[in-house]
């Protein structure tokens, strides 16, 4: 079997995609950039857990949980940074979104290099814009306006 189907990885203390910095609703508690999820404790993790909403709690995928090729520094309470995976207009991408502190150089660069090499379509925050490289075909529904 491939070793890198064998990843193991867990939350652990890390609780970034519950901080505030993705958007969401838990039991009619909303959280969103600016507001962490209310039933979460920084570096404990969640009061709810075995109670927990199917979206977007138990649906959500941390892509560093799921994506062995993501190296141990990358986990997002190292990384300060969340790893999304998403569809717009039936094109799949990844979003990396800031967790408080501005993107770090050395983890803008392996995401750069990373979706180069996969051919992934790639958003990133950086001080709060976001950016996107990918092919043509994203970039023009990426930048499409919202009412077209």
């Amino acid at each position: 079997m491939d070793a890198r189907l064998e990843i193991n990885r867990s939350c652990g203390t890390c609780t970034k995609c519950c901080e505030g910095y993705l958007p969401g609703t838990a039991h009619g508690y909303d959280f969103y950039p600016g507001k962490p999820c209310h039933f979460v404790t920084k570096g404990e993790g969640c009061s709810i857990y075995e109670n927990r909403p199917e979206h977007p709690c138990k649906s959500f995928e941390c892509m560093w949980i799921i994506n062995p090729d993501m190296p141990a520094w990358l986990k997002p309470d190292l990384a300060d940074v969340v790893v999304t995976r998403h569809e717009k207009s039936g094109i799949s991408y990844w979003c990396v979104t800031e967790c408080g502190k501005t993107i770090q150089s050395s983890v803008l660069s392996w995401f750069f290099t990373y979706a180069n090499r996969n051919s992934i379509n790639l958003v990133w925050q950086c001080e709060g814009g976001w950016n996107a490289i990918g092919t043509s075909d994203f970039l023009d529904v990426w930048n499409r306006p919202i009412d077209a």
